[in-house]
């Protein structure tokens, strides 16, 4: 599905570890990535910080999630594909501290629902 794969909407995250949260780092670009082939549409991660994560893509209107992908210290990730051509879906993403396993910055992000 690579082929004609584009990028629908992307959000930049950034995320603070501590109070009072002046200090933020980039962590890297969330997209919602779509491929007019396949019909189906997943999440794709690029990394700028050595963070750990977890990836999916949802669809609210059905409540229908796609499974977790756990990503390792500061790699690119990619959540499963979900085919959805008549609901709108998310990428959804969250940071873990790669210390302590907390969670950091707010407790999820997300791209907006196409």
């Amino acid at each position: 599905c690579a082929t004609g794969a584009w990028t629908q909407r992307y959000v930049d995250i950034y995320y603070a570890k501590a109070v009072p949260f002046l200090n933020t780092t980039y962590a890297g670009r969330l997209e919602l990535r779509a491929s007019n082939t396949c019909g189906t549409q997943w999440t794709r991660f690029t990394a700028a910080s050595d963070v750990v994560y977890s990836l999916r893509v949802i669809q609210p209107q059905t409540g229908y999630k796609t499974s977790i992908e756990n990503i390792p210290l500061g790699k690119d990730g990619w959540s499963r594909q979900v085919y959805s051509p008549k609901h709108c879906v998310y990428g959804w993403i969250q940071l873990y501290d790669p210390d302590s396993s907390a969670l950091i910055g707010p407790t999820q992000y997300q791209t907006p629902c196409i």
